[in-house]
């Protein structure tokens, strides 16, 4: 009986499920623990000064949907780490998605539009939408 005991006991966690509120977070332990992320957007309130630089746990989040009233156009600055996200500039005015170094992507107002880094630049893998 012991056996089936460790047995049963290992595979129970086994099929843990830890649900998170942060973004895309993945770990694993001996027993494969699994982590999933719930809230994938990250909300961005630009100020009427313009330019936001994001952190890079703020850079995991897969979807940046932007909004507030900037004086006029900006730059959301995202750390150059390779990841691909979706945008949406809720703004008024254009959005310049670009890495800390490289050329980067404007989105119109009220537009979407897919971008990645590619290890140089921030660059469109659709157009705006």
């Amino acid at each position: 009986m012991p056996l089936i005991q460790d047995f049963l006991n290992k595979w129970s966690r086994a099929c843990l499920l830890t649900v998170s509120n942060t973004p895309a977070t993945m770990t694993s332990d001996d027993f494969g623990t699994l982590t999933m992320t719930m809230n994938q957007t990250l909300p961005i309130v630009i100020p009427a000064s313009g330019n936001v630089a994001l952190t890079a746990d703020q850079a995991a989040y897969p979807v940046l949907a932007l909004s507030g009233s900037p004086g006029g156009g900006f730059e959301v600055i995202i750390p150059n780490v390779e990841n691909q996200w979706t945008v949406y500039n809720g703004t008024g005015e254009a959005a310049t998605i670009i890495g800390t170094s490289g050329s980067g992507v404007s989105i119109a107002a009220s537009h979407h539009q897919i971008v990645r880094f590619n290890g140089t630049n921030i660059v469109a893998v659709t157009s705006a939408l």
